[in-house]
């Protein structure tokens, strides 16, 4: 996310989470590059971002040219479950999060803000009046003008997978959520 979209990201992503430090913290603890000092702290601090690399490192689904998603696809990911979830913990977000999207509908879209059409007339993600928008498998829209659908080279097969390892990962968090309940 060190581009010349980061401003852009700064100006419309955040705002539409309302916990915006809890946000700024999950994204930067556990941001790219990682630095070998802050490896200790991001697995302390149960950093949002850490585990999610490590986990996307694990099963091989960061790949966004090869049809995976890439990095402002997961951020927008993380910032619709911080809207959903306001109050959590950085650990309980990331249960969350594998639990959502590993039941979430798709192709119905992630949003973080309603489309708003702008004044400039430029086309905006809507599969009602576009036909290209119909055919995305999993859709997650930019809250920018003009909204886009980020992840649109996703195919139903690498959605599958991702699905797949979702699910896994939500499982794998629910036995250590039960595990903690039963062991303190």
């Amino acid at each position: 996310m060190y581009d010349l979209d980061f401003c852009l990201f700064m100006q419309y992503y955040i705002p539409c989470v309302s916990d915006q430090q809890l946000f700024a913290y999950l994204l930067f603890v556990g941001s790219w590059p990682m630095h070998r000092h802050n490896v200790c702290v991001c697995a302390c601090a149960c950093g949002f971002f850490f585990v999610l690399h490590v986990f996307l490192t694990k099963v091989s689904v960061s790949f966004q040219v090869i049809g995976f998603l890439g990095g402002i696809n997961w951020a927008l990911l993380v910032a619709r479950i911080c809207q959903l979830y306001p109050n959590a913990s950085p650990s309980m977000l990331i249960s969350r999060f594998f639990k959502v999207y590993s039941k979430w509908k798709w192709p119905n879209p992630v949003m973080l803000c309603h489309i708003e059409e702008g004044s400039l007339g430029l086309l905006v993600w809507d599969p009602r009046r576009n036909f290209r928008d119909r055919g995305h498998h999993m859709p997650i829209i930019t809250p920018a003008y003009p909204s886009m659908n980020s992840s649109y080279n996703v195919s139903i097969s690498t959605r599958h997978v991702m699905v797949q390892e979702f699910t896994r990962a939500s499982d794998i968090c629910q036995v250590h959520l039960i595990a903690e309940l039963f062991l303190f």
